[in-house]
Order: C-alpha cells, then sequence, then structure tokens
C-alpha cells in the first residue's frame, strides 16, 4: 500500500517549482557565479533593474550582457545571510518573490558588505519548470535624508520628465485639449482651445459638455463617457462667443489607476486653414474645368462659329468671376491703332466695343512691354495704383467708369497681335496668380482660334485665286498644246520641203523655197504663241535660219565611222529628221521614247557620237534622257529639240545640259548649226 500511495504522489504546485527555481538561481548567481547556467534559466522576453546605473534589461539578450559585466567586476562568490522571502501568486502559473538578504563579497580592489539588499523576481511556470521573467535588485538608503537608490531615482527622475514634457506640449500645443469629468464639467484646458473657440476660462466654468446644443458634439462627448473614442467634424458654434469655427475633434475616455473611466479628454483642431484653402483649391478646380469646357467649344466649332463662341468663352470667365465687362482687341502694327472684335457685357453694364474701332494706340508702358514680351500681364485692382506713366490710359478707364482691370496679350507666332481683359465696374477685383495663369491658358485658346478664323480667310483668298490661275493654266496648257502640234506639222512641212528642195533636178525649186519660206513665217507665229505662254526672248525663226545658212560649214569630223542617236515619239518627225541626217551622209539610229533610247545607245554604245532627242516625249522626258545617257557616258554630245527657244527651254534646275539646243520647226541649216555646236562646243 505503501509503494501504490507513493506511485500516486501529487506533483509539485507552482509554488513549490518556483521555489525551487530561485534556490537554484541563488545558487548560480551567488555561489556559482555559473553565466552558462543563468542563461538557461532567462525567459525570452526577461527584464531587469540592477543596483548601476546602466544595469536596466528590456531582453533577455540584454540582461545576458549585464550579467557578463557583472561577473567580470566579481568573479568571486558572493555569500549571502538573512535572506527573507515572500511568495504571491499573480496568476496560476506567475509568482512573484520578494524580500530583502544581506551580501559579502569581493572585488579586484576591496571586500564589500551590504545589508538589507532588496530583491523581487517574477518566476514563470511552464512545465513544472520555472523561467525568469523579471529581477530587480537595489540597494537601500544608508541615510533617511539619502537619494533612493538609482533605478528607483531614475525612474521617479523620468517621471517627473515625462510630466514637464507634457506640461510643456499641453500648454505649447497647437491643437486645442480639454479635460471633463464623468458631470460633464470642465476640468482644465489649454490656452490654444480659449483661442480656438474665443472664450475665457471664467466663461468655461458655467459650461457643462453635457449639454451643449450642438447635438453631435454631445454625442461624442458621451462617447468618451461611455468608454469610446468620438469623432467629430463639422462647423461649431461656441455657446459664450457665438463664434462658428470649422473643427475637427476627437473625444477619448479618461481612466484612474484601477482601470475605471473618471471623465473624457477632447482635442480639438481649428479647420479654419484647411477649409480656406479647400475652397481655394475647389475655385482653381472650378476654373479648370470652365477653361476645358471653354477649349472643348472652340475643338468642336466651325470657322463660321468662332466669334461666337469667343464671345460665350467671355461671358463665362465674367459670370466666374463676376466682372461685369470682357473683351478682346487686336492690334494693326501699320496703323498703330486697336479695335474691339469681340465683347460681352453683364445686363445693364454699358457697350464699348463701337467707341473703341480703329482707335488710336496710347502710350502706355505695359502695351510696349507687351509687344517685347517682357510682361505678361496687366493688373490694376484700384485707379490709385497706376504709376504716372499711365495717365492717359487712367483717364480712358475713368471715362468708362471702370476701377479696375486685367489685361492679357495675345500673341502669334511669337508676335503681339492683340490682348483680351476684364473691367472691374463696380467692387474692385484682384486676381491670383493661379487665376492669371489659367487665363493665360484662354489667351491661347482666344490666339488659336483667330489664327484660325485669319487661315481660314487666307485659304478661301488663297482658293479663290487658285481657281483664276487654274482657269488661266487649263487655258495656257491648251493654247501650249495646240501650238505644239502646229509646230509638228509645221516640222512636217519644212521637212519634206527641205528634202525637195535637196533635188536640184526638180523646175519648180524656186516654188519650194517659196514654199519653205511660207512654212518658217508660220512656224514664226506658232513660236510668238509659245513665248506669250512664257518668256522667250531673241531672233526670229527666219533671222536665225538666215544666219544658221551663212554659218553652215563643212560639218566636224567627229562623226566620221560614228552615228547620230534620234530620239523622237512621233514617227513622221523621226522619219523626217533621220532622212535628212541620211541626205548629209550621217548613220542614223532612232529611239520612240528614252527608255527604248538608252537601250540602243547601250547596244551601240562604241559607235554613237551624237543624240538629239526631243524635249517634250511621254513617260522619261529629253531632261531625263540627257541624264540617263551621260549616266552612261558622261562625254556624250546632246542636241535638244523643243518648240520653245533656249531660254524657254532651260528653265528650271537640271544637273545635265546639252550642247546645244535645235527650236522646231527645224531646217536644214538649223540642223547643221546645231550639229556643228554640239561637235565643237
Amino acid at each position: 500500500m505503501v509503494g501504490k500511495k507513493d506511485s500516486q504522489a501529487e506533483p509539485p504546485s507552482s509554488l513549490q517549482i518556483a521555489q525551487e527555481f530561485v534556490a537554484e538561481y541563488f545558487e548560480n548567481y551567488f555561489a556559482r557565479r555559473d553565466l552558462k547556467q543563468i542563461k538557461k534559466m532567462l525567459a525570452p522576453d526577461c527584464t531587469g533593474i540592477g543596483s548601476a546605473q546602466h544595469e536596466i534589461a528590456h531582453s533577455a539578450a540584454e540582461a545576458v550582457k549585464n550579467f557578463k559585466e557583472d561577473f567580470t567586476q566579481i568573479s568571486d562568490p558572493i555569500t549571502t545571510r538573512n535572506v527573507a522571502l515572500n511568495w504571491q501568486p499573480l496568476s496560476e502559473k506567475t509568482i512573484l518573490a520578494w524580500g530583502t538578504m544581506d551580501i559579502t563579497g569581493n572585488t579586484d580592489k576591496e571586500k564589500f558588505e551590504i545589508p538589507n539588499v532588496r530583491l523581487s523576481l517574477i518566476v514563470g511556470i511552464s512545465r513544472s519548470k520555472g523561467k525568469l521573467h523579471h529581477l530587480h535588485l537595489s540597494i537601500p538608503q544608508e541615510d533617511p535624508g539619502e537619494p533612493e537608490s538609482y533605478p528607483i531615482r531614475r525612474l521617479s527622475e523620468e517621471l517627473k520628465a515625462t510630466e514637464q514634457k507634457y506640461q510643456l506640449i499641453y500648454e505649447n500645443s497647437p491643437i486645442g485639449i480639454l479635460y471633463y469629468d464623468t458631470q460633464g464639467v470642465i476640468l482644465d484646458c489649454n490656452d490654444k482651445f480659449l483661442q480656438i473657440i474665443d472664450s475665457t476660462r471664467e466663461k468655461l466654468k458655467k459650461v457643462n459638455m453635457l449639454r451643449l446644443p450642438d447635438k453631435k458634439a454631445l454625442k461624442e462627448v458621451k462617447e468618451a463617457l461611455a468608454g469610446r473614442t468620438g469623432y467629430y467634424n463639422s462647423y461649431y458654434r461656441s455657446i459664450t462667443s457665438k463664434k462658428v469655427t470649422p473643427l475637427r475633434a476627437v473625444t477619448t475616455p479618461m481612466y484612474d489607476h484601477s482601470g475605471k473611466i473618471i471623465g473624457g479628454i477632447a482635442i480639438y483642431e481649428d479647420m479654419s486653414e484647411f477649409k480656406d484653402t479647400e475652397n481655394r483649391l475647389q475655385h482653381h478646380f472650378n476654373f479648370e474645368r470652365l477653361v476645358a469646357n471653354i477649349s472643348s467649344q472652340f475643338v468642336n466649332s466651325t470657322v463660321g462659329e468662332i466669334d461666337r463662341v469667343i464671345e460665350n468663352s467671355l461671358r463665362l470667365t465674367c459670370e466666374f468671376f463676376e466682372i461685369g465687362r470682357g473683351y478682346i482687341f487686336t492690334l494693326d502694327h501699320n496703323k498703330n491703332t486697336i479695335t474691339n472684335t469681340h465683347e460681352w457685357c453683364a445686363p445693364g453694364v454699358k457697350s464699348l466695343k463701337s467707341k473703341y474701332q480703329n482707335y488710336p494706340l496710347i502710350q502706355c508702358d505695359f502695351i510696349k512691354e507687351f509687344q517685347k514680351q517682357t510682361f505678361d500681364h496687366y493688373q490694376i485692382s484700384s485707379l490709385d495704383e497706376m504709376p504716372p506713366e499711365d495717365n492717359e490710359f487712367r483717364k480712358l478707364l475713368e471715362e468708362d467708369e471702370t476701377n479696375g482691370v486685367l489685361l492679357l496679350p495675345l500673341f502669334r507666332e511669337g508676335q503681339a497681335i492683340g490682348m483680351f481683359g476684364y473691367d472691374s465696374l463696380g467692387t474692385s477685383c484682384v486676381w491670383t496668380n493661379e487665376e492669371v495663369s489659367l487665363l493665360k491658358v484662354v489667351g491661347e485658346i482666344f490666339s488659336n482660334a483667330l489664327t484660325r478664323k485669319e487661315a481660314e480667310h487666307q485659304k478661301i483668298l488663297a482658293e479663290s485665286y487658285r481657281r483664276q490661275t487654274e482657269n488661266s493654266d487649263s487655258l495656257a496648257k491648251l493654247t501650249e498644246a495646240v501650238a505644239q502640234q502646229f509646230s509638228n506639222q509645221l516640222q512636217l512641212v519644212i521637212g519634206n520641203l527641205e528634202l525637195l528642195k535637196f533635188d536640184n533636178s526638180d523646175p519648180r525649186k524656186k516654188k519650194k523655197h517659196d514654199a519653205i519660206k511660207a512654212a518658217m513665217k508660220a512656224a514664226e507665229l506658232s513660236s510668238m504663241l509659245m513665248s506669250y505662254l512664257g518668256e522667250t526672248h531673241g531672233k526670229t525663226l527666219e533671222e536665225k535660219a538666215l544666219q544658221q545658212e551663212k554659218q553652215a560649214q563643212i560639218l566636224p569630223k567627229q562623226l566620221e565611222g560614228g552615228h547620230i542617236l534620234v530620239i523622237e515619239s512621233d514617227q513622221m518627225l523621226r522619219f523626217i529628221t533621220t532622212s535628212m541626217l541620211q541626205h548629209f551622209n550621217f548613220k542614223v539610229l532612232e529611239a520612240r521614247d528614252g527608255a527604248e533610247a538608252v537601250q540602243v545607245f547601250l547596244a551601240n554604245q562604241k559607235t554613237v557620237r551624237l543624240v538629239i532627242c526631243d524635249l517634250v516625249m511621254p513617260g522619261i522626258n529629253g531632261w531625263q534622257t540627257l541624264a540617263a545617257l551621260r549616266k552612261k557616258a558622261p562625254g556624250l554630245s546632246f542636241i535638244l529639240a523643243s518648240g520653245y527657244d533656249d531660254a524657254m527651254a532651260v528653265k528650271g534646275s537640271h544637273t545635265e545640259l546639252p550642247q546645244a539646243f535645235l527650236r522646231k520647226p527645224f531646217n536644214a541649216a538649223s540642223l547643221q548649226e546645231a550639229i556643228r555646236l554640239a561637235l565643237t562646243s
């Protein structure tokens, strides 16, 4: 039975475990000075306060550090006597031990003996094992008047410093602070609260927080007395001064040491500055929306609607700023005048638009600065503010019964084209920098709209001129085409007559000569018509033909054994030219256009000495053919044939030039002279 009782013995209580743990701690700390074992006895959240200034630990790691320094200074065992401990369970698993003892030991320098050392420990029990959670060791005062031991003294000093700090914050806080008890009686408040509600402490003595007429404020006061946090954000009317202030407040409970609610604390913030800022931001935002609306109206408007949209925009901005008159003036730099092109006036306000039409530009410094782009606006809230140099402008404002004015320049491509502005007719208006900046955007919108309108006007004029020019060009092209065809037909007549003239056996040689002369006269008429279409100067065809006959001579020998490449789109003209060249014993190659000419040339590049090419051809024209063949043979001799004279034919920019021009219609002498010039140039 005894063995059975032993096997069923009850486990040790938490108090017994704590007592055994403390005894073991004393053994390791005082007798053995065993840091390793001490480490094992500390809970992770262990805190401690020692007898020295630095011996405060907030964690097990800091506690170990303090123990290590302690063991370094006193390495020998410390003797304990008269140990008297008290035990108090704080919970089922937490035991408090406190009491006193006498200790004796040695340092490196001296022996010490300290009676009545005070000690307190908190031991936590887990799985039948103890862990040290808190340790407090202090040395008592030797004399009644001596200050308390360091840890207690430090805590006392810190508490006093904290009280002073919070008192300083309380008295100098930028927010109002108020205390009241559970009966709603105001216990205290700081000066900032009195300033916010414009009251005094004497007046507040008569106020009960539980009788506030503001139901929302009363609700938040009661929230704090009920143990909850209350929030207030509204306009509060003071019951002692009738001042209305936008307030934001927080109320919280106030507790005593036992956790009982003994009143409430209210913190008040004056939101007047914030509200002013909020109102300014809202004003700015509304104006931004207005500017965006104005911009969209211009984007969606036609040119014919621009004037109406401008005047509507003046109306919107005037109504936004509560201004009586808005307007736009344009500058005429040549006449040195201004003209009021657009205006909006509030009901009952006199229009000045008719007065300021082609009005002489007054001499004001701000207008000069506008033109030099050194001023971005001119603002006068009162005529008394105007500088002496603007007296002439002031007289105009007085005539127009204007008290203040804001003017901003309008620019187009960096040049001032006018200005727009607003007149204060009653109370003066002062525009902020933000408003002026946004009005500059409106000014850019106005400038773009006026530029768009002017561009459309110029476009209409240009279109009218283009149509007239187009009609003239059409007539010119038609005339040119007729003249070109007439010239080609004359070339056929002259060419055939030239071929007949080579036949000396024909008894009608005199008549052939007369026919050629008549054809040349007709060609002269064609030349005069084509000259009318361009700019041409020089001798008549008949004069040139006579001169060329005189200059005709034995052709250069450069063509001996070579070919002349004739490029002509008209088959009959190509035949006539080839026949005339063959009559002069030249070997001839033919091509119908520029593309074929390049192929023929590449196939006969070694023998082609000269090219005679028509200027006007389908596809690749004469100039393009000249450039293409010169790429293949840079020194190639080239003659361009055209119904125009030399000056007209060479108009334009060309990378390559021919050695000679052959004026259509041409005779044998003209052809010979052109060949001579081409081969000798």
